[in-house]
């Protein structure tokens, strides 16, 4: 009676979604077998990020069409988040407000976003933050460009370096927010915080915002409002 309750169940959601457009789902397999793992790499569903406990059920990350194809099959699931794009849409609300801009794809910066974010930064404290560096270019030729914050910027000084990147992977914006938010405190925190400033004053800090422009362009191409951003299933 369960199984059916839950098949009728996701029939009439799926349904509904049906007439949407791509959607993607979180759901449960219960009793998985062999052959019920089988299926569902015969599908194309990833199966690199499954979850669960063996023997008792699965959990997985699939597109609304698996979910049908899966309950066609007679296989017993559950859907446990019916729209992953609305959950993270919802929890990607700010918990509390920092003096902080933040960007127009779910708060994430867009490509233009974070080189005027970086021209802000960098005309506001000239005194440790460099110009652009282009390092190289991409496959598709856009730049690669690098800066670095350190008490002279400018020179080649004597000192440790680190090195700091994000947006290895396109769909990985928060990398490159983190990167942003921690410039800026640091900029904000000198000659006023003794331990950054000494660490300004020591150190040679390189950052790469965007080691993949390429992928991050199309990332927001396909998705300008950044919905699908924190999905990783394809």
């Amino acid at each position: 009676m369960v199984n059916l309750y839950r098949f009728i169940s996701g029939c009439i959601f799926l349904l509904h979604l049906s007439f949407s457009s791509e959607i993607h789902q979180s759901i449960r397999i219960f009793d998985p077998t062999d052959e019920t793992i089988n299926v569902i790499g015969s599908l194309g569903i990833p199966l690199d990020h499954i979850t669960g406990k063996p023997g008792i059920y699965v959990d997985l990350t699939v597109k609304d069409d698996d979910t049908i194809e899966l309950l066609s099959r007679g296989i017993d699931l559950e859907i446990l988040v019916p729209d992953l794009t609305l959950y993270y849409r919802t929890r990607n609300q700010p918990a509390i407000s920092r003096d902080f801009p933040l960007g127009s794809m779910q708060g994430n910066y867009t490509w233009d976003e974070l080189n005027t974010r970086f021209d802000e930064l960098q005309n506001a404290y000239p005194n440790i933050i460099s110009e652009r560096f282009i390092i190289g270019e991409s496959i598709e030729e856009r730049d690669i460009w690098a800066f670095k914050l350190s008490d002279n910027p400018n020179i080649d000084e004597d000192e440790p370096e680190v090195l700091y990147t994000a947006l290895t992977h396109a769909r990985e914006p928060l990398g490159m927010m983190n990167l942003f938010y921690f410039v800026q405190t640091l900029a904000e925190s000198y000659q006023a915080d003794p331990e950054l400033t000494y660490l300004i004053n020591n150190r040679e800090m390189w950052f790469i915002p965007v080691v993949n422009p390429d992928g991050y362009i199309y990332n927001e191409y396909i998705e300008p409002d950044g919905e699908d951003a924190p999905k990783k299933t394809d």
